[in-house]
Order: structure tokens, then C-alpha cells, then sequence
């Protein structure tokens, strides 16, 4: 898509409901869990938030009444494995490759991501969103081997709705419901704390549960335990060792705050530790992490398996990037299931996968059982 085309397309963003933009990643396979959130959304009493939903597949968006559509297609294949988790580091720690960047386009990388932004900057004075507004275009990528761009994504989703005027973002991945009073407790807390980066607390619903009233969801309140779940309306800052807890499945920040965050690194594909990444710069950068009492979200149910063997290649690459920027392994109880199992081996400071007779990767896939998502269940 041309420039020209990526700007005509961004037309359709506007702003929305008191200045707030809802930033929600989703995929093919999780397009039924997006449409029961943007259904929730959508179907308030009060005007509805700006909504920008990121497809992260090559194949074609789909059309979404009341959402605006940021394309950031997979990485293709030989792109995907440039980075290398051994670069040398910088003086602190940190590769400058692949840093988060701060300003107008906070964080937002290059091909349909950085098209996104530009387009999203000239949307800045644009009505409300049109159904099924699109910026930015799928590639071709899509092939064995490519990897869901998170990062770039939530960084392109930002800088979309910060074109559009947004002075609250919050994110959501595709399957988690809002709670009815997500944004509002959001929008209090970031009033009161400009400068904090907002996390409210997440319950996991068991198979079959869809709330969709005040009530339904008062009766599915069940936070993860791992993390404070404070009365509604009181907040309190994160200790240091807190950090770690951070989840990027829902939280939120004020656009002076995205943009001093520098947003994602976008040197991290596929699944794991681009949340820790983030995270630990906010850390670093004397970002306050702020628990938020009564901003609940609601994950919905999908099986998988525990631990996650359908992203171990991911895992490694990702936590060796880590380890590479900040000097330790993320994600640690799932590494440790995987070497239990016999899948991968430290080797030095860090992991590979472990080979069977014949030279090939082990796969354990099949010890891993369905059962309730624990994709944020590992804290280690």
C-alpha cells in the first residue's frame, strides 16, 4: 500500500469516547474472542472509545464495523531469525539494535508498522472510525517459519490511536473482555497518576463462560492470585520485585507516558518476554508501575498446553534476546518444564533444543495436556 493509500484508508480514525483508544492485538484464531470484546465495547450505554484492532495475519483483515483495522503482517521467514540472540552488547547491557523509540511514532518499526504510523498522523483531525477503516496493508510473509510481530503490533496499534487524538490507551489482547468498569477505572487512575503505567487485575474464565452483564460479571470475578487485586477506586504503586508481574494482556498509560516508555521492542517475534522486556525499561526508567483496583478483565477460555510447546523455538529466541539486553532468562518455569521433559539442555549461560538419533529437534508436544490457558501463569 502507498503512502497516499495507507493515509486515504487512516481517514476513518477518530476519536473516541473522553479521549480513550482501545488497542487490542488479534488473529485469525482468535478473531471469535476479538468480536465478543468489541461487541462489549460497542455496546455501552455512553459514546463507545476509539477502537483499533492489530491484525497480525499475512491474510487480508477482515471488515469490522466500529473498528479500525492496523495491518502489521508476520516477519517472513529469513527475516525473522536476523536477529541475533548472541549481538554484542552496549556498555549498559543493551543492544541497540531493535530499541523501542520515543516520539510521534513511539516504538513503531519499519515496513507496514512504520506505514501504519504515518498513516495514523494524517488521520490525526479525521472523523469517527468508519466500518472496517484499514491502515496500512498484509504482505506476502506467512510462510513456515514467520512469527507474529506482538511487539511491532501494540506499537503500531498506539501510534494509530495517538493520530487520532487519544490521550488514554489502553490495551487489550484479543481474548479478554473488559470489565464494565475497565475503562472508567482506567481513565480515574490516570488522572490521578499521569505518569503510571496501569495494570487492573485478570481473571481467567473456566470453558464455556462468556459474561455479559454487570452482574454475570460480578459473579465471575475471580483474580489470578499471583498478582494484588485491590477494592475498586484504590491504586497503589508497584514494588521493584512487582515488575515481573506485569502482563501486557491488559493495562494501560496516558500518551505522554507511552511515548516516555518508548513503547515495545521490536527486535522480539513471536511468543514470550517482550512484556518483560517492557516491563523492565519501565523500570529502568523510573516508570511507575501502578496496581488498579477494579479494572478487571476477563480472559476467555481456549485450550493449550502446559508448558507451551507450541512456542518453545519462540521462547528460546526471545529469552536469549532478553538475557542478551538485561542479563537474565525470562520466563524460567517454563525452561525448567522444558528441560525436564527433555527437550532442551543449558549449554553455558543459556538453552538449546536437544536432538534425537536421527539429528531432529525432540518434540514433546504430546506430553503437554489441554487444559486452561496458563500463557501468563508463569511468573518466574
Amino acid at each position: 500500500m502507498t503512502e497516499g493509500a495507507a493515509r486515504e484508508c487512516a481517514r476513518g480514525v477518530g476519536r473516541g469516547a473522553e479521549g480513550i483508544a482501545v488497542v487490542t492485538l488479534f488473529s485469525a484464531a482468535r478473531l471469535e474472542h476479538a468480536l465478543n470484546q468489541f461487541a462489549l465495547l460497542l455496546g455501552g450505554t455512553g459514546p463507545a472509545p476509539l477502537i483499533v484492532g492489530v491484525w497480525l495475519d499475512a491474510t487480508p483483515a477482515p471488515e469490522i464495523e466500529g473498528v479500525t483495522i492496523v495491518c502489521v503482517p508476520p516477519s517472513a521467514p529469513a527475516a525473522a531469525d536476523a536477529a541475533d540472540p548472541a549481538t554484542p552488547s552496549t556498555p549498559e547491557g543493551r543492544p541497540d539494535a531493535g530499541a523501542p523509540t520515543a516520539g510521534a511514532g513511539a516504538g513503531v518499526g519499519t515496513g507496514a508498522a512504520r506505514a501504519a504510523g504515518a498513516a495514523s498522523s494524517a488521520g490525526a483531525t479525521s472523523p469517527a472510525p468508519t466500518a472496517g477503516a484499514v491502515v496500512g496493508a498484509a504482505s506476502g510473509a506467512g510462510a513456515a517459519g514467520a512469527r507474529l510481530r506482538l511487539a511491532a503490533g501494540r506499537n503500531a496499534g498506539a501510534a494509530a490511536a495517538q493520530g487520532a487524538g487519544a490521550r488514554l490507551l489502553v490495551f487489550l489482547d484479543a481474548d479478554c473482555l473488559p470489565g464494565p468498569e475497565l475503562l472508567e477505572r482506567y481513565a480515574e487512575a490516570a488522572a490521578e497518576h499521569p505518569e503510571s503505567v496501569l495494570c487492573g487485575p485478570v481473571t481467567y474464565l473456566p470453558e464455556g463462560a462468556r459474561p455479559r452483564t454487570a452482574r454475570e460479571f460480578a459473579v465471575a470475578t475471580a483474580p489470578h492470585a499471583a498478582r494484588p487485586n485491590l477494592p475498586a477506586g484504590e491504586t497503589r504503586a508497584a514494588h521493584d520485585d512487582e515488575y515481573r508481574l506485569f502482563w501486557s494482556l491488559s493495562f494501560a498509560c496516558a500518551d505522554a507516558t507511552w511515548r516516555t516508555s518508548g513503547g515495545f521492542a521490536e527486535l522480539y517475534e513471536g511468543y514470550g518476554a517482550e512484556d518483560t522486556d517492557f516491563a523492565s525499561t519501565l523500570r529502568e526508567r523510573r516508570i511507575d508501575l501502578r496496581w488498579v483496583g477494579g479494572a478487571h478483565a476477563y480472559h476467555q477460555y481456549h485450550p493449550t498446553s502446559s508448558p507451551p510447546w507450541q512456542h518453545l523455538d519462540d521462547i528460546l529466541r526471545n529469552g536469549a534476546l532478553y538475557n542478551a539486553r538485561w542479563g537474565s532468562w525470562p520466563m524460567q518455569g517454563w525452561l525448567a518444564a522444558f528441560e525436564e521433559a527433555g527437550a532442551i539442555e543449558r549449554v553455558g549461560g543459556g538453552w538449546r533444543r536437544v536432538l534425537d538419533a536421527a539429528g531432529h529437534p525432540v518434540d514433546a508436544a504430546r506430553r503437554g495436556t489441554a487444559e486452561r490457558d496458563s500463557t501468563k501463569l508463569d511468573t518466574a
